[in-house]
């Protein structure tokens, strides 16, 4: 698996479920409590820190940036 995709099996999950939020988090009236388990994130806390931690900013900066 990482050969074939460069990172630990664990990190392409945690990217997939970013990429998820952050397509979810362009929809204005989806809030953030709704948008953290469809992207298989336990909680809004946890969404908020991972997101963080691989974006940058928090999901709801994003969104204001976004224009969501």
């Amino acid at each position: 698996f990482s050969a074939a995709l460069g990172t630990a099996p664990a990190n392409w999950v945690r990217q997939r479920r970013v990429a998820l939020a952050a397509d979810l988090l362009r929809a204005p009236d989806l809030p953030l409590d709704e948008i953290a388990p469809r992207s298989g994130f336990a909680d809004r806390s946890r969404l908020s820190r991972v997101f963080t931690a691989l974006v940058g900013c928090p999901p709801a900066a994003w969104r204001r940036r976004a224009g969501g």
